[in-house]
């Protein structure tokens, strides 16, 4: 089994508005980290628990206010790696998906873009992996991890460029929405229709989809529910250390959030403009290339699709196929602004 980078010390929180945050993985060549500094914050993004995000009734809005229901989480897991030269680029903030946590970005993204000059983070959003708040994770909504974003992007040295993967590039829609970003990557991202037609199409594949999706935690996983979640997931050549590590890391999803992706909503234009750069996977049976497409198309962009792999690219064994366009698209778009 693949032994992943662990937490070496967490900082107690000063106050409720401390985040925990905490450098797993030291720089790119892999030594071990001690617990991040904390600049001022930079966060950027509104948060208001009275306003509506839907407040307007009009199907074209233009901006939207986060509307969270819980209080900030002060205690979230962040992993990174970071850059032994001193000239790096801007910092990368990689956002899970669904039923995981930051671990998948850890074995080969994380020191990747590091040794290429560019300090990599990945933050596990509240009731995931190390991060607290799993006794309120049933009502956690997706603006509250998107406030769990934009705190952890306000505690790093500068603004940073945020990628988010399925679920997480939902969380990174919302926060383009809400205010400036530096520039932002949607991975296999849920398409405008919201996930009510992905899992129709899934139910269609397997009738035991849905059933098999609330057994998804670790230490309640059995044995028939992940042979029969793997290929939604996972290509059949996934190494065995990397597919036996992963498993440790599920875990039950908000099903608040799950609502929140279900049904259509008024799609939002980012605030000021910008194109991410959306990518998809030719064997991604969630995120198909026409549902990536689709949110391509929305953003005035066209999609990058690389073909094979699965659902969970960055832990595919072709994961740097995925990986050198997000680079080309760093050096080219954002990387040095």
């Amino acid at each position: 089994m693949l032994g992943a980078h662990r937490i070496q010390k967490r900082r107690e929180p000063r106050t409720a508005a401390t985040l925990g945050v905490v450098n797993s993985g030291g720089n790119a060549g892999g030594s071990d980290g001690d617990t991040a500094k904390e600049p001022s914050s930079h966060v950027e993004w509104r948060a208001s628990k009275r306003a509506s995000s839907r407040s307007s009734g009009a199907p074209n809005v233009t901006s939207v206010i986060l509307t969270e229901m819980l209080p900030p989480e002060p205690n979230l897991e962040v992993r990174s790696r970071l850059p032994d030269r001193a000239n790096a680029g801007p910092p990368l903030l990689f956002v899970h998906g669904g039923y995981c946590d930051a671990w998948c970005w850890e074995p080969y993204f994380l020191p990747w873009f590091a040794a290429r000059g560019y300090p990599a983070y990945a933050l596990s959003l509240r009731g995931h992996g190390a991060s607290g708040g799993r006794e309120s994770l049933f009502v956690a909504g997706i603006d509250d991890y998107a406030v769990d974003v934009a705190r952890v992007a306000g505690k790093l040295p500068s603004r940073p460029v945020l990628i988010g993967h399925s679920m997480g590039a939902a969380v990174v829609e919302r926060l383009i929405a809400s205010g400036p970003v530096r520039a932002a990557a949607l991975f296999a991202p849920v398409p405008p229709g919201g996930l009510g037609p992905v899992a129709g199409r899934l139910l269609a594949w397997q009738p035991e989809y849905l059933v098999n999706m609330q057994r998804l935690d670790a230490p309640h996983l059995a044995g028939d529910a992940l042979a029969a979640l793997r290929p939604m997931y996972f290509s059949d050549d996934v190494a065995p250390e990397i597919l036996a590590e992963a498993v440790t890391h599920l875990t039950i999803e908000s099903p608040r959030v799950i609502l929140d992706l279900a049904l259509p909503s008024p799609r939002l234009r980012p605030q000021p403009p910008i194109k991410p750069f959306v990518l998809g996977v030719g064997g991604d049976r969630i995120a198909t290339p026409g549902d990536v497409a689709a949110t391509a198309s929305y953003y005035d962009t066209k999609a990058t699709i690389v073909p094979g792999l699965a659902h969970m690219m960055m832990l595919e064994r072709g994961w740097e196929t995925v990986a050198q366009p997000l680079l080309a698209w760093l050096e080219r778009e954002a990387g040095r602004r």
